[in-house]
């Protein structure tokens, strides 16, 4: 099961790492007019975080736990971005993929905070 996980988290983070960098250095439209700049900017911050904590801990092996709290924090910031999905009225197909990576990131808390 560990070698799932680190796959899923692999993934997760090249995912949060586009979308990080994007919402950083060049947001989508619609969104920074809806969010405004700085709240995009800052989602964009945790998107970057987010790839830290899914990496990081668990490469380094010092508090690995902290994998599954990253986990924990991208789960949230998808609940988030279905909100943000209807507000700017985004097709289906972006609700389907905040579906997917909610239930990824579940799956990695799930594994790695399941000693606790």
């Amino acid at each position: 099961m560990n070698a799932v996980s680190w796959s899923i988290q692999g993934l997760l983070a090249a995912v949060f790492l586009i979308m990080g960098s994007k919402n950083l250095l060049r947001p989508d439209e619609r969104l920074e007019r809806a969010l405004g700049t700085p709240v995009l900017r800052a989602v964009g911050l945790l998107e970057l975080t987010a790839v830290v904590g899914l990496i990081l801990p668990g490469a380094l092996g010092v508090a690995p736990v902290l994998v599954g709290f990253a986990a924990v924090g991208v789960s949230l910031l998808m609940v988030g971005a279905v909100f943000v999905n209807r507000l700017v009225a985004n097709p289906p197909a972006y609700h389907a993929t905040n579906a997917v990576v909610l239930g990824l990131a579940a799956v990695v808390s799930g594994v790695r905070l399941g000693d606790l």
